[in-house]
């Protein structure tokens, strides 16, 4: 907890530093490589993305050492990267993070060209890329490198960087966002003619002023809702609420239901935005904008609870016959018990079946099925009874193999792979798949298990992807 506590305080301090940025584009990211390398690196390289959208524009670089900043900064100035290409491009299209570990340095296979003269006087031994989005944009992407330090990234790592770029996306989204010129009475008619009810606030919870939605809403008076304050307002036993503020407080910005109280006592469910902002006086504000979807939050529970309720119903997937999503997580978590309370290793399998869009598309959707069923058969002969198989959906599958080791998981996959054709999936089928050892005792979640099986699937085929095509490949 108390580790939690400092992650969180080290993050809400570098909000705070790219609030006092301004906008300043440059003073940004500057900022935002001085702290990547001080959390998790030698080096960074932050790109952003091209006003066309196309490409990954290198706009800044950072380094520790002196010599090797310029060097960098050098082989950054070459031109732009396509999205797609090389390992930033296809982090950025795909907007998944990776990590490569024990690089083999100076004139690898993978390293761009302009990058070579930098990696043979600085040979690169690890790197994490990971994907600047912001409102569900693509902002850019954020590489941190390590060139004198041999040690190898961790998840923990990816996790600190992860944490980083959130809030660095924002700020940099902020910083390009293009200039508009609006008048104050413009803002004024947005702010008194809103529908949603508008709140001008101090983020410790003062009410300063509502707008005319908001006191019909709350069914009071503008003096009433300013003397009420937050705690008049909004129900403080919400366990949502401290949530809410927790996460503003770090990036800056929320958005979620809270449970608010009108003039007459009654309570209704909120769609609630805030954002905190620092106004052209210095003075910091929060503005919160928000809606009674209360109607609708009820018609959403109660499909939720239908929905819990067919799931508990059926835990197989049909196509199948394996576990469902569901299913697999109950099976796994009882596995995973099991193996902590008698000291068994679990290996993590994560598969996908390959090409299977092309398949549907070229064939139709019920030789993908057919494929599918193949792959579910092929699991069903070749894992235990001990063992725990699902699929996850769509051609994603996984496997806990209990008491086995990394060879046990790869003479499993392998003959799964090789009895494909035999089930009856199309000639040429593939699978690709991704492992992971999961100890007695380790404290990882399920997800996470898999997300890690997942990432290590995903490197493999980006490596496959960078990696030049030999003649006699063709």
């Amino acid at each position: 907890m108390t580790q939690q506590r400092t992650e969180r305080s080290v993050l809400d301090q570098f909000w705070q530093e790219l609030v006092e940025c301004h906008h300043d584009l440059h003073a940004v990211l500057r900022l935002i490589a001085e702290r990547v390398c001080e959390l998790v690196g030698d080096g960074c390289v932050i790109t952003t993305v091209t006003e066309d959208g196309a490409a990954l524009h290198p706009t800044v670089s950072f380094h520790t050492d002196p010599r090797a900043a310029q060097s960098l900064q050098a082989a950054i100035e070459s031109g732009d990267t396509p999205l797609g290409e090389g390992i930033a491009g296809s982090v950025a299209v795909d907007r998944r993070s990776v990590i490569l570990n024990d690089l083999p340095g100076e004139g690898r296979e993978t390293t761009p060209e302009e990058y070579l003269s930098f990696v043979r006087t600085y040979p690169m031994r690890a790197t994490m890329v990971v994907p600047m989005i912001a409102a569900g944009e693509l902002v850019g992407t954020i590489a941190a490198i390590r060139t004198t330090s041999a040690d190898r990234y961790t998840l923990a790592d990816l996790r600190s960087l992860q944490a980083l770029a959130e809030r660095a996306a924002l700020a940099v989204a902020d910083a390009v966002a293009s200039p508009r010129s609006v008048a104050g009475a413009d803002f004024e008619a947005l702010y008194r003619h809103n529908l949603d009810g508008v709140l001008v606030t101090t983020p410790d919870g003062h009410i300063l002023a509502a707008n005319p939605a908001a006191c019909d809403i709350l069914g009071l008076t503008e003096r009433a809702i300013i003397q009420a304050g937050r705690e008049g307002v909004v129900v403080a036993d919400d366990p949502r609420l401290a949530q809410a503020l927790a996460e503003r407080s770090a990036t800056g910005r929320v958005r979620a239901e809270l449970t608010m109280r009108k003039g007459d006592g009654t309570v209704f469910t909120a769609d609630l935005s805030s954002i905190v902002v620092t106004t052209t006086e210095q003075k910091v504000r929060s503005l919160v904008i928000f809606r009674d979807v209360s109607v609708a939050a009820a018609a959403r529970e109660a499909a939720r609870s239908r929905v819990a309720e067919l799931e508990q119903a059926v835990q197989r997937d049909p196509l199948t016959g394996l576990w469902n999503r569901q299913g697999f997580a109950v099976a796994a978590e009882h596995l995973l018990a099991s193996a902590d309370r008698e000291g068994r290793v679990v290996q993590v399998v994560f598969l996908d079946m390959d090409r299977l869009k092309e398949l549907n598309d070229d064939q139709g959707h019920a030789t993908g099925d057919a494929a599918l069923g193949a792959l579910g058969a092929s699991i069903h002969e070749h894992v235990r009874e001990s063992d725990v198989a699902g699929r996850l959906g769509g051609d994603e599958f996984a496997l806990l193999l209990s008491d086995a080791s990394a060879g046990d998981a790869a003479d499993v996959v392998r003959r799964i792979s090789d009895g494909l054709e035999k089930a009856g999936a199309p000639p040429g089928t593939t699978m690709s798949h991704g492992v992971v050892e999961r100890l007695p005792a380790d404290d990882a979640t399920l997800h996470e298990l898999l997300d890690a099986a997942d990432r290590a699937m995903y490197q493999e085929k980006l490596l496959q992807r960078l990696r030049p095509k030999r003649p006699d490949d063709a």
